[in-house]
This record gives C-alpha cells, structure tokens and sequence, in this order.
C-alpha cells in the first residue's frame, strides 16, 4: 500500500520544530535507522516524538547485557544467489482511517535461487518498521534478509497499514493475514510452513508483530523482536518530561496510529482503552517464544518498552529471551552484526512450534 503526496514536512524532535519540504512514497525504514525519522510527510500534522537523555534506566535483571559495538556486520556469502519475487498481492487493502486510496497489499520474498523442491525453506515473515508512518519493503533490509537466506530460511517482507490508511489493528490484521497468505501458498514456492512461521519485527514492526503473536498465536513458531514496543502510551517514559508530554497529545504518531488521524484523542486520555492496544495486555500463556533485543541509549523506543513484554511473557512462564545492547541506540549497527543475527537464527532454530 503506497503512498505519493508533496506537502510541507514537520520535524519535531520533541523542542526543535523546523519545516522542510520533501517527496515521500510508502512502511520500512532504511539501513541506518538511528536517522531514518527525521521526517514527516503526510497531511495530518503527524509528530514523531524522540527523547533527548534516558532520563530513567530499564531494569536489566532478567536480561543479558551485551557489547556488539565491535562485532562484524552480518554478510551473506558473494556466492549466494538469491531468489527475489516482488508484488506479491497477499491481500486488497481498504482504507479505514485517513485519505489514502485502497490498493494492493504486497509482500515480496526472499529464498535461495538453488533451492530444491524435496528440501523446502522454512520461512521467516519479516515487519518492517517505520514509526507508523512508512512501510515500504523495496530491498531496505537486503544484507539481513540475505544472510537470513544464506542460514537456510526464506524470507517474506511485508507492506501493511500505516498512518492515513487504517489504525493499529487494521495492521495486526495484516499480519495474520500475511501468515494465512504462507500457510496457503507456500508451497508454491517451496516454503516449509509445517508447524508455522517465524515472525521478525523491528521497532513498530516489532509491535505489531508482538501484537500479532500475543492475540492470535495460531501458526507462528515464534517471534524476534528488535526494539519494538510493547505498552503505547508509556512508550517515552525512560525520557525527559517534555517528551512525555509530546507524546501523549492527539498528533503524536502513536497517538494517531492507536486512534486514527481525525479521532483527536491522545495515549493516556483513556487507560483502559489504551490497553487493549498493548501486546503486552494480552499475555496469558498461549504465546509463542520470543527474544528480544533492544538498545540501553535508544532514543526512539523507550529500553523498558521490550522490558514490559519480556516480563509479562515471563510471569505465564513463556519462554522469552531478552538481550540489552550496551551504547546501542534505535536500530543501530549492533543489531546487524553478524552476532547479534546468529543468535536470532540460533534462537529459531530452537524454536520446535511449541507455545514453551
């Protein structure tokens, strides 16, 4: 689902407003995410709020700190030839908040060009992040899908609703139906979808992810989160008060994608309402295995927000794994290292489809 409008972009980095204006067409982020959401183009006075200081650590009790800042980047083999198969319709979008128009919803896929047909891929449906604001998935994460692929996993990049096409659970909608889309179709493409696939996720695809995975587990092995939220409107609480309270105002992009554009409400307004859009609500025991792995300098998403989910998940004794990247901002190059993937991959290659 695209999208292709020039209007005057806003920047807020919670106290610093400057207007520029600039071209904007899609949901993923680049490599570099650390400064990927610089921008806001869309219509609807969209703010995408950062923190300035970890105003308030996250617990690491239950987790594993680590230092990645001189590990390898992740790099597929020269040699590895991989089948790329884009516009794939796995479903029609309809717009239900915003002034997008409906189009096709696609995925594009990933696999070994040698693969055989006797030895099918299992296969990894990826979410891309974008802070609610953007998704496109033309190629954005080439070097992690391939040694995905190199590892012998498939990989499915999907589009799915954004800010001016639909709220949050239009996206999680996507989700489920992008994994019926594999169940069903898979193999066609030589997909081992026995047992389910694996979810990846990062920053807001890692939400949704999440929230996939903990309201409807069914045929999902488990999930990788990288630095997704997990509680919408305690997203900023590790930072400053100012960018608590950009946050909880009616044009924050949580505020927006949890609501809607025209909704006027804001993240905080109404607890219990809130709630029902958190993963971490809907913890009860049934989830799949999850690992997560966030930044303890990220800016972006707040260190406690993969907290929240890790302990939650631990509380119905769901296996879940966390790992916190010393010095490690929003989707910085730690999470793309060679060690930080392998253990992903590791942690998958454990993950046998069972709940525990």
């Amino acid at each position: 689902m695209k999208i292709d409008r020039r209007i005057i972009t806003t920047i807020i980095l919670v106290v610093t407003t400057s207007l520029i204006s600039v071209a904007f067409a899609g949901c993923a982020l680049g490599d570099d995410e650390r400064a990927v959401i610089t921008r806001i183009n869309n219509g609807y006075g969209t703010i995408f709020v950062s923190g300035r200081t970890i105003e308030r650590v996250a617990d690491t009790d239950t987790s594993t700190v680590v230092d990645w800042s001189r590990e390898k980047p992740a790099r597929a083999s020269s040699a590895l030839r991989v089948k790329e198969i884009d516009g794939i319709v796995y479903k029609t979008g309809t717009v239900t908040d915003g002034r997008d128009k409906g189009e096709p919803i696609q995925m594009e896929l990933n696999l070994k060009m040698d693969a055989k047909a006797t030895d099918p891929q299992p296969v990894i449906l990826f979410v891309p992040g974008g802070g609610f604001i953007t998704c496109e998935i033309d190629k954005k994460y080439r070097n992690v899908h391939r040694y995905f692929v190199e590892k012998g996993y498939a990989v499915a990049v999907m589009e799915y609703h954004v800010i001016g096409q639909g709220i949050y659970s239009d996206a999680v909608r996507d989700v489920k139906d992008a994994t019926d889309w594999l169940m069903s179709h898979g193999s066609k493409y030589g997909l081992k979808t026995t047992g389910g696939i694996y979810l990846v996720g990062n920053s807001g695809g890692g939400y949704v992810a999440s929230m996939a995975a903990c309201q409807d587990p069914e045929d999902i092995k488990c999930v990788v989160n990288f630095y997704g939220l997990s509680d919408l409107a305690d997203n900023k609480a590790d930072y400053e008060e100012a960018a608590i309270k950009a946050h909880h105002t009616p044009e924050s992009s949580d505020s927006q994608f949890a609501y809607g554009v025209y909704s006027g409400k804001a993240l905080a307004d109404d607890p219990e309402s809130d709630r029902r859009r958190d993963p971490v609500s809907y913890v009860d025991g049934d989830e799949p295995p999850f690992i997560h792995f966030h930044g303890d300098a990220d800016l972006w998403v707040s260190p406690s927000q993969s907290l929240h989910l890790h302990e939650a998940l631990l509380k119905e004794d769901v296996k879940s794994i966390r790992y916190v990247v010393k010095g490690e901002g929003h989707g910085g190059a730690g999470f793309r290292t060679g060690k930080a993937l392998d253990t992903a991959i590791s942690f998958m290659n454990s993950c046998s489809g069972t709940k525990r």
